[in-house]
């Protein structure tokens, strides 16, 4: 495993070349892209250009977020498809191997079978052109009771429900984005993450939960950095990540409004710090 600093899940709003900056001196293995920046923006930057400042700053690339809206309409599902088809050459150029996008765990419309299909005709094309050049794509499911029952529709929310949409997928590359959030949220247990093998898992985040909750109280923007709290078995959550093997990319993902006030150096050496701890204090050995 090796850390990677997710600018967009620490809420930093900076450019590539300021999100490497804070990765490398933050002790940092890695650093996400952004792809709408680095593709579909005047700041864009060509392949030999993002390497040469990720090599300065002594970084690897870490992953990305799918830059395109597959939920809604044709019209802006094609839309994101242009930018997709600029951004997979670029990741694999790279070395950002590692695309991911999230579950929306309802619809209002839709019923579970009827947004199934849609999942699956959306994001096979997509798991399939990220194969052609070497990517995988990580699916997160987002469980939170709190954000499912105010709709009619509910949809993937757990880790057995995520295997079932990647085997109606289809793709050889697509596993799961595993959060420990939405593992813990999801009621999920040590048996299912057990079960996974290192093949299933593209992509780890880390984090912790507010105490004082019961598990269905839980809102999925409040989150505490990883051990801030103990709420969530973390050290179950990274030995089954060890005893699978799993060898990808680990960012924090805090969700958290008093330490997304802290100014982004602070913050970013913060979130490195817990997660150093973190693994310590769990006796799991970063790259």
């Amino acid at each position: 495993m090796f850390t990677t600093l997710s600018p967009i899940d620490v809420a930093l709003d900076v450019s590539f070349a300021e999100s490497v900056a804070l990765a490398a001196k933050a002790g940092f293995d890695a650093v996400d892209l952004s792809m709408e920046e680095l593709v579909d923006s005047p700041a864009a930057l060509s392949a030999s250009e993002i390497e040469e400042k990720l090599a300065q700053a002594e970084l690897r690339a870490g992953g990305w977020w799918l830059p395109i809206e597959y939920r809604e309409d044709q019209i802006t599902y094609e839309a994101g498809l242009e930018v997709f088809a600029r951004a997979v050459p670029l990741a694999e150029q790279v070395g950002a191997i590692w695309c991911n996008t999230w579950l929306i765990p309802f619809h209002d419309e839709l019923d579970y079978a009827a947004n199934l299909t849609l999942h699956v005709e959306r994001l096979r094309p997509v798991a399939a052109t990220l194969g052609e050049h070497g990517c995988v794509l990580g699916l997160e499911f987002v469980a939170p009771k709190t954000l499912r029952v105010p709709h009619p529709y509910e949809f993937v929310s757990t880790i057995p429900q995520t295997l079932e949409l990647i085997d109606a997928i289809g793709e050889p590359n697509v596993g799961v984005l595993l959060d420990c959030w939405q593992w813990y949220t999801s009621h999920g247990t040590p048996e299912e993450l057990t079960s996974l093998t290192a093949d299933q898992v593209t992509y780890v985040h880390v984090n912790d939960a507010p105490a004082g909750l019961e598990i269905d109280q839980q809102i999925d923007n409040q989150r505490m950095l990883p051990g801030a709290t103990g709420v969530i078995p973390v050290r179950t959550f990274l030995e089954a990540l060890v005893g699978m093997r799993f060898d990808g990319p680990v960012a924090v993902e805090p969700f958290n409004a008093e330490f997304n006030e802290l100014e982004p150096h602070t913050r970013v050496r913060i979130a490195m710090a817990s997660l150093s701890a973190t693994f310590a204090e769990a006796g799991v050995a970063l790259a």
